[in-house]
């Protein structure tokens, strides 16, 4: 993560320091990503929204999502790992071990739902104390992604974390996604951006 308190930081010192420890991911507010962007190479950008989520919609299958628990980390982190965005950051080893450690140490949790004998559909929370939560690794199985899973597994976690009385949170990077937020009446809080070390930088 980059931050700053001050306007006039230079991004150029950072930049060298990012190339110099070959980081391969950056993430900040949109400003920040904006003026290292301009001054360092190999690296795909992306921007997107912090978002507060007000309100969920009740599913019928619900009643088909569980909770996951430990022993679930690898088959959840070889699902993630099979989309592209997950894989610029993960391997399914040390994905799996943070999975399970967050579920461990009640600092994060993960909902799936299975058909198939197999988990097809994953939401999570990547971050958790008493007042707040945020929402991440959203990910459906590409030959399930025709029964709106997607978007049932993620009206689940809000209503989950909503009756806790929780405020619930999300990044959203993707312009469909981004779309969903209007759609929503979802509240935007910020905007940020993230930047991913190249495969032919790395």
């Amino acid at each position: 993560q980059v931050y700053s308190s001050e306007c006039d930081w230079q991004p150029e010192e950072y930049a060298e320091l990012i190339s110099k420890f070959h980081v391969s991911t950056i993430n900040g507010n949109e400003e920040v990503i904006r003026k290292l962007d301009k001054c360092l190479k190999g690296y795909k950008t992306a921007y997107g929204v912090i978002v507060q989520e007000k309100r969920y919609k009740e599913f019928p299958q619900f009643s088909l999502i569980t909770k996951a628990n430990p022993e679930e980390s690898c088959e959840i982190a070889q699902l993630m790992c099979s989309d592209k965005e997950f894989q610029e950051n993960y391997t399914v080893e040390n994905l799996a071990k943070q999975l399970g450690d967050r579920m461990k140490e009640n600092a994060g949790r993960s909902y799936v739902l299975r058909e198939d004998g197999k988990i097809v559909a994953h939401v999570g929370t990547f971050i958790e104390d008493e007042r707040i939560v945020v929402e991440s690794g959203l990910i459906v199985d590409e030959a399930y992604r025709n029964k709106f899973y997607g978007l049932i597994i993620h009206e689940y976690l809000k209503k989950i974390i909503m009756e806790e009385r929780k405020k619930v949170y999300a990044f959203r990077i993707r312009d469909n996604m981004q779309r969903y937020t209007k759609a929503g009446n979802d509240d935007i809080c910020g905007y940020y951006g993230k930047m991913t070390r190249s495969e032919e930088n790395v």
